[in-house]
């Protein structure tokens, strides 16, 4: 298309631009013959003297008023010129930024359209007429009980909503469409307007956010199999911040004794849930796990309840980035029971060694007066009361076991 413009013409509503010269030049001449025949008449009494000046008066009359025509004309001349040229270039202009428009909703991979106030369409871009697998001869002209039959009432609703309030309105619309089957749109509509302001339309721009719904569905469904987990899990699950903590489970609150998690988070610190004394180790350990040192932190201490019972503690500990700044996210387990277990059986263990060792020295007494007694026996002549064969049969054995 050329920038060129055969001849745009100028508005028809422009006022008439004659009016001021007719009127200038009825002022002038009225002014001029009333007041230069009173002029003649008082300096030249003469009746052929004064005709004479009258013939050089409506001479001059002539030439002043040529004069005064021709300045009128041209100024009128100059001024529907430079309107002309700026018609010229205003209509120019449009045109570019039209063949602009079009090339963008040519390219746009989003459907755009537009529609005349009886809600037919005047616009509809080629990603458009995919998603309603029509032609554009199928669609320009036609309204959406022809176009979009199914969602048609809900559409025209709308249309005639938005052009008589005058404002923008985004909208989510699920749309069966011909080629890709069911499919969510992200819709925005406003109203067109001509140079004067009035609404002649509506326009819209719909964009497929087909996948983009199907992946926050999946994320929601991620989040909830997460979250019930962590809610349901049998260990302490924490996230820390600023050595307070940010997200406590159910479980890790009813450890630490509290009523819900919400309470524990109010509370205070995660130092409040570790025992007094052992307080700045755990502190050197959450500075060294925020500083980066190591992948992963994990170390037992003695924990205090709300109640002020004490419990043994199994802490895991990594470094996480919560909403844009550092935190730690780990388990807490309950060891009580297994460190307690842990020492019965130590204790336990301790007191069979003591009780072996002392059968075992027994039992070695036992064996030496047997061996006295029987050679007291044989020294008398006697037998033998005591049968050790096994000791001789024991020292082979533990001769080949070293």
């Amino acid at each position: 298309m050329s920038d060129t413009v055969a001849n745009p013409g100028l508005p028809p509503d422009k006022p008439d631009s004659t009016l001021p010269i007719v009127a200038i030049y009825a002022v002038f001449g009225g002014l001029w013959i009333l007041l230069s025949d009173r002029f003649v008449a008082a300096l030249f009494p003469d009746p052929a003297e004064a005709l004479r000046v009258g013939l050089i008066k409506g001479w001059l009359f002539i030439a002043v008023t040529a004069l005064l025509l021709h300045m009128l004309i041209r100024r009128l001349t100059t001024r529907l010129h430079t309107a002309y040229r700026h018609e010229i270039e205003l209509h120019v202009e449009q045109q570019r930024s039209l063949r602009l428009l079009a090339a963008i909703a040519r390219a746009s991979q989003d459907a755009i359209f537009a529609k005349d106030r009886q809600g037919k369409y005047t616009l509809f871009n080629e990603a458009a007429c995919a998603d309603a697998g029509r032609t554009l001869d199928q669609v320009l002209g036609r309204d959406d009980i022809q176009v979009f039959p199914a969602q048609a009432e809900l559409q025209q609703a709308s249309d005639r909503q938005l052009m008589a309030e005058g404002r923008l309105d985004t909208v989510e619309l699920t749309i069966d469409t011909a080629q890709r089957g069911r499919r969510t749109y992200l819709i925005t509509k406003g109203p067109l307007r001509d140079n004067d302001g009035k609404v002649t339309g509506v326009f819209g721009i719909s964009r497929d956010i087909t996948e983009r719904k199907r992946a926050e569905e999946e994320l929601r469904e991620n989040e909830a199999r997460f979250r019930a987990l962590v809610e349901q899990s049998a260990v302490g699950i924490y996230i820390i911040q600023d050595n307070r903590f940010r997200y406590v489970n159910p479980h890790l609150a009813k450890l630490a004794g509290y009523g819900s998690p919400d309470e524990m988070i109010a509370s205070g610190s995660i130092l409040d849930l570790v025992a007094p004394e052992q307080r700045d180790f755990v502190t050197e350990k959450m500075r060294q796990r925020m500083a980066g040192a190591g992948a992963e932190s994990n170390y037992e201490v003695t924990g205090i309840r709300r109640d002020g019972v004490r419990i043994e503690l199994d802490l895991y500990g990594n470094f996480l980035v919560h909403e844009n700044r550092p935190a730690m996210i780990g388990l807490v387990i309950d060891i009580t029971t297994r460190k307690r277990a842990e020492r019965e059986l130590k204790q336990r263990n301790e007191e069979l060694e003591r009780i072996n060792r002392a059968m075992v020295g027994r039992e070695q007494v036992m064996i030496e007066m047997k061996k006295d007694i029987n050679r007291l026996s044989r020294l008398l002549g006697q037998e033998e009361p005591y049968d050790l064969g096994f000791l001789d049969e024991a020292a082979p054995r533990d001769d080949a076991g070293s």
